[in-house]
């Protein structure tokens, strides 16, 4: 199997690709780790934390859809605790 490439999954001149009837944006994987570097900032606001673990929690069904549940183990336990809440069985 060849590798595959970013843009073999999303051409530069698409900004979001539908799996599982989600659309998922360009860009939703960089958010989430720029939102985990604010909660390690040690300037960053408890306002500006709050936001971006709001931002992470709103983008984790996208990160399941991904996949990336099968694959990283998140050293931030908050975020890695919204993803093991995501994908526990009902």
């Amino acid at each position: 199997m060849p590798p595959i490439r970013p843009e073999d999954i999303l051409p530069d001149n698409m900004d979001f690709v539908e799996i599982q009837n989600q659309k998922l944006r360009k860009g939703t994987v960089a958010a989430v780790l720029a939102n985990a570097d604010v909660l390690l900032e040690s300037k960053a606001t408890k306002n500006e934390k709050n936001q971006a673990l709001k931002t992470i929690k709103e983008l984790v069904p996208s990160l399941i859809t991904l996949g990336m549940h099968r694959h990283v183990i998140w050293r931030n336990p908050l975020i890695q605790a919204l993803i093991d809440e995501a994908v526990k069985p009902d």
